[in-house]
């Protein structure tokens, strides 16, 4: 039986109560399943824990609260009674349990699952994704919505990468795109070679791999300077960004025993090369384009591609026209397509042309979808 109120917390008790972890285990239950993420435990088995309503505004902020009073309480009883691992279990899990509902910017490491569907509207296992924290990537801590959009219509053909073989990700971040490729590619035996700079991102590249089941050599990872390959073009006139490059250039040391991408023998050595969300710096619109060019193969079977998503952010609209100039000076690359669309309206679309519109997981999605409102743009460019 659910208890009816949080439980209180006893300032003479040598260990925690049973009613304290119970309704800690049940938030942890509750955020998982939240980030799509299902564990083997049943709930039931804490049955006298509170169940924390934390789609509700204001039981939310008292379980902030609530969570507030434990961390304390656990500390100081941890000093009075004892340290023990049953406190620092309390105290730890209340802490991450409390940067997770105080947003991203608060948060530590997470796991989550993004739900995607194949091209006849069956749902798929969805991709799971490990997010580092805040301190530890900046804005490569978080999933963006245009990765979820290339991995969606990865998934469901609508751009479709099982006709290459080898296929390079610029800037993966914590994966989601590169990760639904490899899916795609785990059946034709191609390879998805997913890149960053970060040594925290290349550690959850890396987890997310075995996650996903394809660290079977359908993916790999690799650290990529994008500025080392701009400084071997002749002429590039690339500057390395002053104000986030060097604030993560001191990170290179923890990339020390990461592997590198072979950069000199790989020019030329991808059919497909795509990008997520990498236009936030106007030097970055700059390299992209070279980067492309160096990477992308000059033939094969289907025409070498590089596809990016981007979105049309008002604060950036120098960094996406700038990048759409830099594209058109490369003569052996040319636009093959083109379009814009909301999260929402994409699902939306796809759904009503299979028959998918009234399903479940796709109303769910269409409702979190609906406090993203940027437009992406989505650009595949041909070799020629």
């Amino acid at each position: 039986m659910d208890a009816q109120v949080p439980p209180q917390f006893d300032n003479k008790a040598a260990s925690p109560s049973s009613g304290v972890t119970s309704t800690l285990h049940r938030l942890q239950t509750t955020l998982d399943n939240k980030r799509g993420i299902s564990k083997p435990e049943s709930d039931q088995q804490y049955g006298d824990g509170y169940l924390w309503d934390i789609e509700d505004p204001v039981e939310r902020r008292f379980c902030v609260q609530w969570l507030t009073h434990s961390i304390e309480w656990a500390t100081k009883r941890s000093i009075l009674a004892g340290d023990s691992d049953e406190w620092t279990w309390v105290m730890d899990t209340a802490a991450t349990q409390l940067s997770e509902l105080c947003g991203k910017g608060a948060s530590g490491k997470v796991k989550r699952s993004v739900q995607v569907w194949g091209p006849k509207a069956e749902e798929l296992a969805g991709v799971v994704v490990n997010e580092p924290s805040f301190v530890e990537a900046d804005v490569g801590c978080q999933t963006w919505g245009s990765a979820t959009l290339m991995a969606r219509r990865i998934s469901r053909h609508d751009i479709p990468v099982r006709q290459f073989s080898a296929c390079l990700e610029l800037g993966s971040g914590t994966g989601l795109a590169g990760m639904a490729i490899a899916r795609e590619l785990q059946r034709t035996g191609g390879t998805v070679t997913m890149t960053d700079y970060l040594a925290s991102l290349l550690d959850v590249l890396t987890a997310s791999s075995r996650d996903n089941g394809v660290d079977d050599g359908t993916a790999k990872v690799r650290l990529l300077d994008w500025f080392e390959v701009a400084g071997r073009s002749v002429g590039a006139g690339v500057a390395v960004p002053k104000a986030n490059y060097s604030d993560v250039t001191a990170q290179r040391e923890a990339t020390a025993g990461a592997r590198q991408l072979d950069v000199a023998s790989l020019q030329h050595g991808f059919d497909l090369v795509v990008a997520a969300d990498v236009l936030y710096e106007l030097e970055h619109a700059k390299v992209i384009p070279i980067l492309a060019d160096y990477f992308l193969a000059t033939s094969g079977t289907a025409a070498p591609r590089f596809v990016v998503t981007t979105p049309l952010r008002a604060t950036h609209t120098k960094e996406v026209s700038t990048f759409e100039a830099e594209m058109a000076k490369i003569g052996s690359l040319r636009l093959a397509g083109k379009d814009d669309a909301t999260l929402a309206d994409d699902l939306s679309e796809w759904a009503e042309r299979v028959g998918a519109a009234e399903t479940e997981a796709v109303q769910q999605t269409l409702g979190a979808d609906a406090s993203d409102t940027w437009t992406y743009r989505t650009y595949i460019y041909e070799r020629c």
